[in-house]
């Protein structure tokens, strides 16, 4: 399957919070991202089965 990243863009001073979930509804991870900015910022996330939790910061 092919690994294709999530990407957020958060408004100026605003807070966003993900949760990625398993394939029975467990709750594999929680993410916050706030962005305390003028200006909107974008994120990039992923997160792949046995891989671990990959945040990248666009502004």
């Amino acid at each position: 399957m092919e690994k294709k990243p999530i990407l957020f863009k958060i408004p100026p001073n605003s807070k966003l919070k993900v949760t990625f979930f398993g394939p029975c509804n467990e709750v594999i991870t929680n993410v916050s991202i706030i962005n305390q900015l003028c200006t909107p910022k974008c994120q990039t996330i992923t997160q792949y089965i046995n891989d671990s939790l990959n945040i990248r910061s666009n502004t």
